[in-house]
């Protein structure tokens, strides 16, 4: 990392999420605060509602935090994902830490929140983390660089024109990458497409080339395609919850069911 790099910092979460003490980075030579919720410096993106229109994606206010002050979120539903971000300068210190920390106030549902780092020049470059958000207690949430770097993405290819093939060369991209970049030390588990309602089983041949390369390239798979289709089909999949009411997103049972196939490839020994 150069001495001074800008990140966009992305929270995401389906409801009510409250973040005290911004983020703090540990190594060995301790911790150091590298965002503050001190000022609301976080601004909403764009998404579009069920009536189709162009709409903030939540509000976010300043309130009292476990120390200090703090940042409370409120996401609105919709279509897309919706984020609250800003940019921070990260340091060549960045480099040194072990994890970063942060404390967090849920609302008390089953919903699920989430951070992403992406890196302001190149947005390909990007970390994610989820956290529950069921305490409305507040909770520390501890976040260790982790050498799993889960692959998972094509709905959006296909509606570029990609297919089975240019897929299965970009999957290759993205697994040489990463190995590139972490010098052999991440392990990689590649995911099957998520079949959407409309798209049952037209994306099949992304799924093949997901597992294709999974065994060429000797990677865990998580094959969330497979398990979507043990339902007995799209209409029983949406009443089962599989799908958000957009019908390409996941609801509770599709992430249900996307965890499960991770932590499958995981405990396979894969």
């Amino acid at each position: 990392m150069s001495s001074r790099h800008r990140l966009a910092v992305a929270w995401i979460v389906a409801a009510g999420l409250v973040v005290g003490l911004g983020a703090a980075a540990w190594g060995q030579d301790g911790t150091a605060v590298i965002l503050d919720m001190d000022t609301v410096r976080h601004k909403p993106t764009e998404v579009t509602d069920k009536d189709k229109q162009k709409v903030p994606a939540g509000t976010v206010e300043q309130v009292d935090g476990k120390v200090g002050k703090a940042c409370r979120f409120a996401f609105r539903e919709a279509t897309s994902p919706g984020f609250m971000t800003l940019w921070v300068t990260a340091t060549a210190e960045w480099d040194l830490a072990e994890g970063l920390s942060f404390w967090v106030k849920g609302d008390g549902s089953s919903h699920w929140g989430g951070l992403e780092l992406v890196d302001g020049e190149n947005y390909a470059l990007r970390y994610g983390y989820c956290f529950p958000i069921d305490s409305t207690e507040w909770r520390k949430v501890v976040v260790p660089w982790r050498d799993l770097v889960p692959v998972w993405f094509g709905f959006n290819d296909w509606d570029s024109g990609v297919r089975g093939e240019r897929f299965a060369e970009y999957l290759r991209l993205a697994v040489d990458r990463i190995r590139r970049a972490t010098k052999g030390g991440a392990d990689v588990v590649l995911m099957t497409t998520c079949p959407a309602h409309a798209r049952w089983d037209t994306m099949n041949e992304m799924a093949e080339a997901v597992r294709a390369v999974a065994a060429e390239k000797k990677t865990a798979l998580a094959d969330v395609a497979a398990v979507f289709h043990k339902a007995p089909g799209p209409d029983e999949a949406l009443k089962q919850g599989y799908w958000a009411w957009d019908k390409t997103h996941l609801g509770p049972k599709g992430h249900e069911v996307a965890c499960e196939a991770v932590i499958a490839a995981i405990e396979s020994g894969q």
